[in-house]
């Protein structure tokens, strides 16, 4: 099973330079080394009024990915984890461990 990644900017200026040469959807897919569904779902999600802009794409997919991650730690927990290390906690609890 191949492992999912996503398109890199060169990968979406080799999309806009072979649409511009006329190439197809499949024969774009084996140039870039993907699947055809790659580049079909790249250029629905991506192709406006003025056609496909691969430095629009990019920032589109950027602003994607920064949407749909969480962080696990909040900016206060992370405070308190800074307060703790600066004031060498973890040395205190071991010595106080032993």
């Amino acid at each position: 099973m191949r492992h999912y990644s996503q398109l890199t900017l060169e990968q979406r200026y080799g999309i806009y330079t072979l649409l511009k040469t006329v190439h197809n959807q499949s024969e774009i897919a084996n140039v870039l080394g993907v699947h055809k569904s790659t580049i079909c779902r790249e250029l629905k999600r991506n192709r406006g009024k003025r056609g496909y802009r691969y430095k629009q794409a990019q920032s589109k997919a950027k602003n994607r990915c920064q949407g749909k991650v969480n962080p696990r730690i909040d900016n206060n927990t992370w405070g308190f984890i800074k307060t703790l290390i600066e004031n060498d906690w973890s040395q205190i609890t071991l010595h106080n461990s032993k």
